[in-house]
């Protein structure tokens, strides 16, 4: 990217990009494994660029432990293989009081809030389309709720790794939608 010197104006920013990493861990077990995968996606010229021209905000999705993976079937131990690689791999360290936890905020100044969702690893496929469906553990409904609502952010920008809209695709399985309860009342907050 060109740079202008202390007497030039450029119109030439980066702009904002989303990232998704191409080679999904599918079949991935071991630290090892895991490490490979991640490697080969960092290494890739789009993703070396987007890190060297802003700051990135990472949360995962089904592909950094396994496609389609379902916390309430997949061994605990796998899944806290692919974490570590996640927290080894992503611009995020891990929090003193819980960490395995991949949900939490950042404030840039009084401007905006963004509220990083873990909508993988604490959902309850099992409760989909009943009343209690959870697709955000409790504790972390309750954060985001309450960090909506105390914020003193301008604006709240709500992250995650699946569409909250709705859209004409026939599965709910990994979407909001299936979660009725639980979106309607993010939509109100």
């Amino acid at each position: 990217m060109p740079r202008a010197n202390a007497n030039e104006t450029t119109t030439s920013r980066p702009k904002p990009a989303l990232a998704r990493r191409e080679r999904p861990a599918d079949g991935a077990e071991t630290p090892d494994e895991y490490r490979e995968l991640w490697a080969q996606n960092l290494a890739r010229a789009p993703y070396r660029s987007l890190r060297g021209q802003t700051s990135f905000l990472a949360t995962w999705d089904d592909h950094e432990v396994d496609n389609n993976w379902n916390p309430e079937e997949m061994d605990p131990a796998h899944v806290a293989v692919a974490r570590d690689a996640f927290f080894e791999h992503q611009p995020i360290g891990r929090l003193p009081m819980d960490p395995d936890r991949i949900w939490r905020s950042f404030r840039w100044g009084m401007t905006a809030e963004f509220f990083v969702l873990d909508t993988r690893g604490e959902r309850r496929p099992s409760s989909r389309g009943r009343p209690d469906a959870q697709y955000l553990s409790p504790a972390q409904f309750d954060w985001l709720l309450a960090g909506l609502r105390d914020s003193p952010a301008l604006f709240k920008i709500v992250m995650n790794s699946v569409p909250i809209g709705e859209f004409p695709y026939p599965s709910t399985r990994d979407r909001w939608v299936g979660y009725p309860a639980q979106r309607d009342a993010l939509l109100s907050a």
